[in-house]
């Protein structure tokens, strides 16, 4: 995957969320807002992918990850790798938090 605002989106609905999404064993390549959005999913597996931005020529003051929000159960997000070249993001504060969504 390569280029645009999100690396990926995975987005269901409030009334029926998505379920069984897989991302797995994907380069994802120069996004420049999100790396991953996640919404509305169920049992959703992001694992062993690489997140780079190694052509990515502009600048940005926000940077998310892999994003996971509103109505995300049963996620696993694991043994993914994110590169980022910090000349690219003007203030970089870094949050990562290894979890199992339930």
């Amino acid at each position: 995957m390569f280029s645009g605002y999100y690396g990926y989106a995975m987005t269901g609905n409030s009334s029926t969320p998505s379920t069984g999404n897989q991302i797995v064993n994907c380069n994802i390549l120069d996004a420049y807002y999100y790396l991953g959005y996640n919404s509305y999913q169920d049992g959703i597996i992001i694992s062993h992918n690489t997140f780079e931005r190694p052509t990515r020529t502009s600048t940005t003051t926000t940077l998310y990850g892999i994003y996971i929000t509103t109505g995300c159960t049963n996620v696993l997000v694991e043994k993914n790798r994110i590169e980022i070249l910090t000349q690219q993001i003007q203030h970089l504060q870094v949050q990562f938090i290894p979890f199992i969504v339930r």
